[in-house]
């Protein structure tokens, strides 16, 4: 599949932002991500690699807006997004650029059927929802 750019603004009180890369693979997903001050854009971060198993994640949804749009992603767990800039309760929130929205329904909708998928496998006698 391929990658989505995303940004989360507003860290540390507005003076640091993040910038990174998305991608599903078949039960993980993936993001490559950076942060740097907000103010100038100069001071960034090495970049840093996450790795959410989907069977951390219980929803996904893509919220647009006129002037902003997000993919907004809910774990289980508050550990699912331990270490990602912004995650707060369990929850992360993806900022998008507009010609990215494409990509963003692609991502959402990937993401919704296979989490579809792994529910229902939970659901066979034995099933742990990882086969495939």
């Amino acid at each position: 599949m391929e990658t989505l750019r995303f940004s989360v603004p507003n860290l540390h009180g507005g003076f640091a932002e993040a910038e990174g890369m998305a991608r599903l693979d078949r039960d993980v997903l993936h993001f490559e991500y950076q942060t740097r001050d907000g103010i100038f854009g100069v001071m960034k971060s090495d970049v840093k690699d996450l790795q959410i198993p989907l069977g951390e994640l219980t929803e996904a949804s893509l919220e647009l807006g006129w002037f902003k749009s997000e993919i907004v992603l809910r774990a289980n767990s508050m550990k699912a997004f331990d270490g990602f800039p912004g995650h707060e309760a369990g929850e992360i929130r993806l900022r998008l650029s507009r010609k990215d929205r494409p990509r963003a329904q692609s991502l959402v909708s990937s993401l919704r059927l296979r989490l579809s998928e792994l529910a229902l496998a939970r659901l066979r006698p034995g099933g742990d929802g990882l086969e495939g």
